[in-house]
């Protein structure tokens, strides 16, 4: 599949694994134009607003907060309002039920490779 025209909002508070998803991301394919990096949900949630060209798939971290929200409560807010936008939830630990993290459209568990990632997008994409 041909990722390089699918674009990619990436929401995590550590910058470290921000980088770890864009370079793993560019080695599948994907140009890194169209990677947008935000560090909290708020700021992914502005994007969101204000962009006229939503993301292909939204990646975010379950620890990422700010103002009360945080990646769960981030993808209730973006089903809401863009219904069928894709969303996988990152995280290295969690205190959410199975059908919780079943609302998401994937689940990443830290700490994750290249081929975790590759088979998450193209679950999504196929």
């Amino acid at each position: 599949m041909d990722f390089s025209k699918l674009r990619v909002l990436v929401v995590d508070d550590d910058q470290k694994i921000s980088l770890v998803i864009v370079r793993f991301l560019k080695v599948l394919g994907f140009l890194v134009e169209n990677i947008i990096v935000k560090t909290s949900t708020k700021e992914g949630w502005d994007y969101l607003k204000s962009d006229e060209l939503l993301p292909s798939v939204i990646f975010t971290d379950f620890r990422t907060e700010e103002e009360g929200k945080n990646g769960y409560t981030f993808l209730q807010q973006i089903y809401e309002e863009f219904v069928g936008l894709p969303v996988v939830l990152m995280s290295g630990g969690h205190d959410l039920s199975p059908e919780q993290i079943g609302e998401f459209s994937a689940f990443l568990s830290k700490p994750y490779g290249l081929k975790d990632l590759k088979i998450i997008i193209q679950k999504i994409f196929s």
